[in-house]
């Protein structure tokens, strides 16, 4: 479709009034604007036309190359079988490894109850350590306080006797020495 040139217009109100318009061959009109819409559409179209018989060409070029008929079909088919049956194993791989993983969970879990069992048991031990290292406190200083009891009744026992008797004949001074040595005094 070809498009008269214009001829300059020196009328403005003829110039306004045609200025968005072209006359085609045949005496019509078409309006600049959808004339410039055709132009690049038909700009668009071949280039696709042009990228499409580009495409074509290397369509025939790999048909034509070794690389689509490298392989025959025999050999396709083997590899296939291959693929397929490392799919398998890989599969059966994973799923023995989601598996472990699981167990490993669920031993972890496992762990960790019994950990926390024994962390409660500690703290009961480590509570019960407290109150006997604070029973043999009061024990120890109730074995002081009775020693320095008996070592007192002990002079007084030795001042009680007349000089010529032997305060070591006592019975009672001799059974609370034995006690003090750690002795029987049986």
């Amino acid at each position: 479709m070809s498009v008269k040139k214009y001829t300059p217009i020196i009328d403005w109100k003829d110039y306004l009034q045609f200025a968005s318009v072209k006359e085609a061959d045949q005496g019509e009109f078409v309006r600049i604007e959808d004339y410039d819409r055709l132009k690049a559409e038909v700009e668009r179209l071949t280039n696709c036309k042009s990228e499409s018989d580009r495409l074509k060409a290397e369509v025939e070029r790999l048909r034509a190359s070794s690389f689509v008929t490298a392989v025959p079909v025999e050999e396709y088919e083997k590899l296939k079988a291959e693929v397929e049956r490392s799919t398998t194993q890989y599969n059966g791989i994973i799923d023995a490894q989601l598996k472990a993983i699981d167990d490993l969970k669920a031993e972890v879990e496992r762990l960790e109850q019994e950990s926390a069992k024994w962390r409660r048991a500690e703290h009961a031990v480590g509570d019960k350590c407290i109150e006997f290292a604070k029973t043999i406190q009061t024990l120890k200083a109730e074995v002081e306080r009775l020693r320095k009891a008996g070592d007192a009744m002990e002079q007084e026992v030795i001042g009680c006797y007349f000089e010529q008797d032997d305060p070591a004949d006592s019975e009672s001074l001799r059974a609370w020495r034995a006690a003090k040595e750690g002795k029987s005094s049986v």
